[in-house]
């Protein structure tokens, strides 16, 4: 028997089979040899039969997460807003005056030198009788900001005790002349530490060598017991290859050594802490602490340590977006220079955000601009489209012995590109200089190119909105294809994936409420861009904002949602972008995410640890407090003097860990949240799972997964919703924050994927099969009750996107096609309320075991039919899908033929909507696959009054959909 992923649902009996229905929507779609439609035939064999009785009500249309977007997102814009600095640590001691937390994470692991955060704001908040309470909120003193001391070469390892030497690189980001302080622990038997060697020094060369990394064990160290072993002694010095050679004499007892560096001397190390500048509460070991600071004015010098400076981390966290290497080096002054409401005339209100770019030019040429663009012979660039022209932009004024010019830089160069490089007639004051140009032809290569601002000569510059997009849309509008692709789709809620996902380079209120453009996260989105967009393609926010915000920034972010003009400055900032009245009046319902993935240590510092309750000592799992801090975050909002307009629409959503009590643990402790959500990917390495190939043995995993996984994961979480709903004070709903295709890709959680097998796994995830087991898998979860599923994610491109890129044709994937059809078809309309999901029995279906795969475990007497039926008004639609494939199981062909019994009252119009091609089918790389409609046969009831739909070939892995609608006129 093949191996195929588990996931079965045990309460499918032996003969009898209760399924459920889901919503319809998209482009058209059907199988691939047509059914037929007969009345009052006598069929013997496998068997559906849809029930009047209701499984499931009020379904609404599925949702999609959507990550940077807009015409030009993807082409580097470049802001010039301040870096905004955030992270959250946990106090690891009692203190009345500071802060003491991981040094690690105290210095952004290594990053930050002393006063790099000096006067940032300081929060402290604790767990008191169950809720959280912010107890002090202050700032850090000047020259309170401590990152200086010994960092170990790896946390948790060591080098072996039969060790007495080692060669280590100073970094090739390390400042020449600057100098590297090593000591040495010994590590006995039990992992307690010895005392600290005496300090050897070693400086860097102008030149550093690169060595290979030592090979370090992993051990559990006791740093809370010192161990009896006397200290090493330690020598050091520079090799003539520039490397850093440590020796000592073995110790006895040792079964390790722990080297420890620093490019601090001992006699100027201040440790790691952040110090308050006044008198407060004081800080107990557990509180949870979050650091605001806004970087501006701030360069490398205050900012780096010497070990990391010229690293690419240092530049990416600390650096503001448009400052490149050659600028952050310091090879032209520059600084970001604060409009304070006095932006140029003909600049849009609020278009310049908070800052613009000044630089003191003293000769010699200044590019500006990133990589943005590639050949098609790749996948992480856009491909620039001749049949599109494109305009390059910026704000900007200049002395007059300066000159400047949009150029190319690249490979497309050399093809042509007309309108390129273009000269700019530098005139008085600040002025919009434009230029449009379009490549001759694409590019077919994988070399990345840029197009950039070359500034010249001598004198002052400032400048902003540096910004490359397409004509055809306004800058960070939808395109008019994604427009399109966006309305087709009937998805009732995008979710900002782009303001999340932040890490420590993050946003404050200003910035996150700034007009489009201006802001320092990839793509300058803002959430008046995003909720602009959302509102232009007819849909809902799902807003998934960082949870570092304070106090006063969550009451400003109400009432820009929900204030009316002349309520306050962010009501005001608001109206100013273009938009008087409230968002609250544009949108039926606004859902609200807290960060993203709260649980994984890729989104940190924005995950929740575990704690304690300071008053009554009881203990929090991570679940338990991410539900606490929800449900405190709640708790500003319901102060906000706008709540009564924001309440009713906003809709808190959770966002859970599937396979784990996360998510219950946080909705029991949030009782304010609406909707608890996961993720349910069809495979990949959300699942644990290996890279698929477009075999039938790999397409046999895919079509498993809803009733192998997906199907009991959402009866398991239906358990837990009838538990956490008693004495709730909001009824909970079920659902997914993601979900549909899933990939492995490489380096991720240490998977090694070639560029063949994510080429293989390309085909296999955008094709026939991932579509029929998507659409299986989310209706299989509506019938158990997921109120709420969202795609993963909209746009073009590989791994977790929607539409192939444009120079593939730009086609919609099978997986979007259907569910988007379901919206259409079913969840969308003007009828009131949801559709409704209607019971489907089975008899004689064909079955078969699935043993474990990964994380889904075996299920037995598996149907290889899925089967749904959704009703809205006078419209029936019924959806079957093949899980099976040739020899799968053994002894078939894959094809199957079957009758539906249908419940009275069915409409006798009926259309099917098939997907063309086949089951091996892909659209990766061209439109291979198809949706289309076949209107079938009238309906016709036998004398008994009975419907009878004979499908005489379901193909194998595929999906049909039949809508059955009154006859007209």
């Amino acid at each position: 028997m093949p191996r195929l992923p588990d996931g079965g649902r045990v309460w499918y009996g032996l003969r009898h089979l209760a399924l459920g229905a889901v919503s319809l929507g998209g482009l058209l779609a059907g199988g691939v040899l047509a059914g037929s439609v007969l009345a009052g035939a006598v069929h013997a064999g496998p068997e559906i039969t849809v029930s009047p009785q209701v499984l499931q009500q009020d379904l609404h249309p599925f949702t999609a997460t959507v990550g940077d977007f807009g015409n030009g997102a993807d082409l580097a814009p470049m802001g010039f807003e301040p870096t905004i600095y955030r992270t959250m640590l946990t106090a690891t001691q009692d203190a009345t005056d500071r802060v003491s937390a991981d040094p690690a994470k105290i210095s952004a692991n290594g990053l930050l030198r002393d006063g790099a955060l000096d006067g940032a704001e300081l929060e402290v908040l604790r767990i008191e009788n169950g809720q959280f309470r912010s107890v002090r909120l202050g700032h850090v003193a000047q020259g309170g900001f401590h990152a200086s001391g010994f960092l170990p070469l790896a946390e948790g390892r060591m080098l072996r005790g039969t060790q007495t030497s080692v060669q280590l690189d100073l970094g090739q980001d390390a400042r020449p002349g600057s100098a590297r302080y090593f000591r040495l622990r010994a590590v006995d038997a039990a992992g307690r530490l010895s005392e600290p060697s005496n300090v050897a020094v070693v400086n860097v060369p102008k030149t550093a060598g690169k060595a290979p990394r030592p090979q370090l064990a992993k051990a559990d160290l006791r740093m809370d017991h010192a161990s009896r072993l006397s200290a090493p002694r330690l020598a050091a010095r520079l090799t003539a290859s520039g490397l850093a050679q440590l020796s000592w004499a073995a110790q006895s007892g040792a079964t390790g050594y722990v080297v420890e560096s620093s490019d601090t001397a001992p006699e100027a190390q201040k440790g790691y802490a952040l110090v308050f500048d006044k008198a407060g509460a004081s800080v107990k070991a557990g509180d949870l602490v979050i650091v605001r600071a806004n970087l501006a004015g701030r360069g490398r010098d205050a900012l780096v340590t010497d070990a990391e400076w010229t690293s690419w981390p240092a530049r990416r966290l600390l650096a503001p977006n448009g400052i490149g290497r050659a600028l952050w080096e310091g090879r032209q002054p520059w600084s970001l220079r604060m409009w304070d409401g006095k932006q140029p005339a003909g600049m849009a209100a609020g278009a310049g955000g908070q800052s613009y770019l000044h630089l003191d030019l003293a000769g010699g040429k200044t590019a500006l601009g990133n990589y943005n663009h590639s050949g098609a012979g790749q996948a992480f660039y856009p491909v620039l489209n001749p049949e599109k022209t494109y305009r390059a932009e910026v704000w900007m004024r200049a002395d007059p012995g300066v000159k400047a010019r949009f150029v190319l830089q690249g490979p497309l160069a050399k093809l042509g590109v007309t309108g390129l490089p273009a000269a700019l007639q530098i005139k008085d004051g600040w002025t919009r200089y434009s230029v449009e140009f379009r490549p001759d032809r694409i590019y077919q290569g994988d070399k990345p190119g840029a197009i950039q601002l070359e500034l010249s000569g001598q004198g002052a510059v400032d400048l902003d909105n540096l910004r490359i997009y397409a004509t055809d849309a306004g800058f960070l509008d939808w395109s008019p294809e994604d427009l399109a692709r966006l309305k087709l789709s009937g998805m009732s809620d995008l979710r900002t994936h782009a303001l999340v996902r932040t890490g420590r380079d993050s946003y404050d209120l200003a910035q996150l409420t700034n007009t489009g453009g201006s802001s320092n996260l990839p793509g300058t989105a803002t959430l008046d861009q995003s909720l602009k967009g959302i509102a232009a393609a007819g849909m809902s926010p799902w807003l998934q904002i960082e949870p570092h915000l304070s106090r006063a920034e969550w009451l400003g972010l109400a009432e820009y949602l929900a204030g009316p003009e002349g309520a306050g400055p962010m009501a005001d900032k608001r109206a100013a972008q273009g938009h008087p009245a409230p968002w609250t009046d544009s949108f039926p319902h606004i859902r609200l995410e807290l960060g993203n993935e709260t649980w994984n240590r890729l989104f940190a510092p924005w995950t929740f640890p575990k704690m304690r309750d300071a008053t009554t000592g009881a203990q929090y799992s991570n679940g338990d407090v991410y539900g606490l801090y929800q449900e405190y975050v709640l708790s500003i909002l319901r102060q906000s003097p706008y709540w009564a307009a924001l309440e009713p629409e906003l809709i808190p959503v959770l966002g859970g860990f599937n396979g784990s009590d996360y998510g219950p643990d946080a909705a029991a402790h949030s009782p304010h949240s609406a909707e608890l959500t996961h993720a349910e990917y069809i495979g990949g390495w959300d699942q644990g799972e290996g890279v698929v190939r477009p075999n039938d043995a790999n397409f046999a995993t895919i079509l498993s997964f809803g009733p192998q996984m997906g199907g009991p994961n959402a009866q398991r979480y239906g358990k837990d919703l009838r538990q956490l709903d008693r004495g709730r004070k909001r009824p909970l709903a079920l659902g997914t924050y993601e979900a549909g295709p899933g990939y492995t890709i490489n380096g991720l959680n240490g998977r090694k994927v070639s560029a063949d097998q994510a080429a293989q796994q390309e085909l296999a995830m955008k094709g026939v099969v991932a579509g029929t087991a998507t659409l299986d898998a989310f209706l299989l979860q509506a019938a158990d009750g997921y109120k709420v599923q969202n795609f993963f994610t909209f746009g073009e491109g590989r791994t977790w996107s929607s539409h192939a890129r444009w120079d593939h044709g730009g086609q919609a994937y099978p997986s979007w096609d259907w569910l988007a059809l379901i919206n259409r078809l079913v969840l969308e309309g003007p009828e009131a309320g949801g559709a409704q999901m209607l019971e489907v029995r089975g008899t004689d279906l064909p079955r078969m075991d699935i043993p474990k795969m990964a994380r889904r475990a075996a299920r037995e007497d598996v149907p290889m039919v899925g089967a749904y039926a959704l009703r809205r008004g006078s419209r029936l639609v019924v959806v079957v899908t093949s899980r099976l494939l040739p020899q799968i199981p053994k002894g078939q062909d894959g094809h199957l033929a079957l009758t539906v019994d249908l419940p009275a009252g069915t409409g006798p119009k009926v259309t099917r909507y098939r997907m063309e091609g086949g089951y091996r089918a892909s659209n990766y790389l061209a439109p291979e696959a198809k949706l289309v409609a076949e209107p079938q046969p009238d309906l016709v009831s036998d004398k008994s009054g009975k419907l009878r739909l004979n499908i005489a070939d379901l193909p194998p892995a595929e999906a049909f959909v039949y809508v059955f609608d009154a006859a007209q006129g």
